[in-house]
Order: structure tokens, then C-alpha cells, then sequence
């Protein structure tokens, strides 16, 4: 609350922010239960055009709530595309669909 380099906003996945950021988190939201493959491939470009380049995407869903386990992907944006840094627990279900896009 006090660093004035850090801050967290609530926006909608679906629409690119006016000023990329370095970060975005988005968990229990990219899920093909909620949303259709095109729905999630437009969130994805949205997502995309929110990040600086080389920016990070943190993007999966809690599988368990106590204790804590989460399926997450670290993605990266790339200058067409995102990139896969690392994964944790069986990374987010939207992985290969985000892997095979490029704008």
C-alpha cells in the first residue's frame, strides 16, 4: 500500500488496458467451463495487449482450497505471441490454446 511502483487493479479480462502493465494474475476465470474456445482465445489478446513486452501472465484456477493447491502457468509475452516460462501443479487448462496463438 505504501510502494508507489506497485498497485493492484480489478479490470475486465476481456478488455485491454490503456497502459500495459508488467504483471497480470488472473486465476479461476480462463476456464472452458465459463467460456467458449473463441471467448477465451479474445481474453487471451486482450490479456496480451495489457502486458509491456516480456511482461508476465500468471494465469490458472485453485484446485483445492485447504491446503492450497494450484494448477497455474507463468507466461511471458512475446512479441507475437506468449512464451511458457514455468508451470506449476498441471499448469492452467488454457495452455495449449494460448500457446498456439499469435497476433
Amino acid at each position: 500500500q505504501q510502494e508507489p511502483r506497485f498497485s493492484v487493479l480489478r479490470h475486465s479480462v476481456f478488455q485491454a488496458l490503456r497502459e500495459p502493465v508488467d504483471v497480470i494474475r488472473s486465476m479461476n476465470i480462463f476456464n472452458h467451463v465459463y467460456f467458449s474456445h473463441q471467448q477465451l482465445a479474445e481474453g487471451a489478446k486482450a490479456v496480451w495487449q495489457s502486458l509491456v513486452p516480456g511482461g508476465l501472465w500468471i494465469v490458472g484456477r485453485t484446485v483445492q482450497e485447504r491446503p492450497a493447491v494450484h494448477s497455474v502457468t507463468l507466461l511471458q509475452r512475446g512479441s507475437e505471441g506468449f512464451v511458457k516460462l514455468d508451470c506449476f501443479g498441471a499448469g492452467s487448462e488454457i495452455e495449449s490454446l494460448v500457446l498456439g496463438l499469435r497476433w
